[in-house]
């Protein structure tokens, strides 16, 4: 999905992943933010472990974000200090996600009716290749 030597704003999904952050006039209407929602494809051996991994001693997961696109790995870890730790982007591995889809869209409706408790990235930065 990410083609590592094209620049992220010449690519579609971050793109789109931007769009849909912004607040957009239409004809005198304006959208609002969307919300975020990650739903993460195992790999061809049925691990999720290229992305992310999950420690059951100390109850948290691993995200390995440089394998995405730099505007979703912003909006991940982006709550505000003094609301704690969070993202507004719901990250959910693809079998937790098709056994219960409505618990993971709330989730990200739930930070989206939320939006002012993150520190949402909208855009994409142009690298400036050497």
């Amino acid at each position: 999905m990410k083609v590592y030597y094209e620049d992220e704003a010449d690519q579609w999904i971050p793109q789109e992943v931007s769009y849909s952050l912004k607040e957009i006039s239409h004809d005198g209407r304006y959208s609002r933010t969307n919300a975020l929602l990650y739903v993460v494809l195992p790999d061809s051996s049925g691990s999720y472990n290229y992305y992310m991994s999950y420690d059951y001693t100390s109850n948290t997961t691993t995200y390995k974000t440089n394998v995405i696109f730099e505007i979703m790995s912003k909006n991940i870890l982006n709550r505000k200090f003094q609301y704690g730790n969070g993202s507004y982007a719901v990250t959910v591995r693809w079998e937790d996600f098709v056994s219960n889809c409505n618990k993971y869209i709330d989730m990200a409706v739930k930070h989206q009716d939320n939006i002012n408790q993150y520190d949402i990235t909208k855009n994409i930065i142009k690298k400036q290749w050497n």
